[in-house]
């Protein structure tokens, strides 16, 4: 996805808008900016909005529950989590 910051989120109304102008003024409306953010996200998997975001230059990674850690490679793949057999409980991931 090609887009700035400003216009990731496909709304242009708050870009400019007074209200919206300084860290007080959104800290006031946050309320207001967490639902204008929050019906983008819905939007998207956890995952894509992660890319989306990266993808505009702003650091982002995508909050996994314990199932998605228990099934990313990447854990793996970086040693984090591994098999464990257990000879009455078979095999299981744990932390290394």
């Amino acid at each position: 996805m090609e887009a700035s910051p400003k216009k990731l989120i496909g709304r242009e109304n708050p870009i400019g808008d007074e209200r919206y102008a300084t860290m007080d003024a959104r800290i006031e409306r946050s309320a207001e900016i967490n639902e204008i953010v929050s019906q983008w996200t819905r939007q998207h998997t956890k995952q894509e909005t992660m890319q989306f975001v990266s993808d505009v230059g702003v650091p982002a990674r995508a909050v996994l529950d314990t199932g998605e850690i228990q099934h990313d490679p990447n854990f793996e793949e970086r040693g984090i989590l591994q098999t464990i057999h257990h000879p009455k409980h078979g095999d299981f991931k744990m932390p290394s």
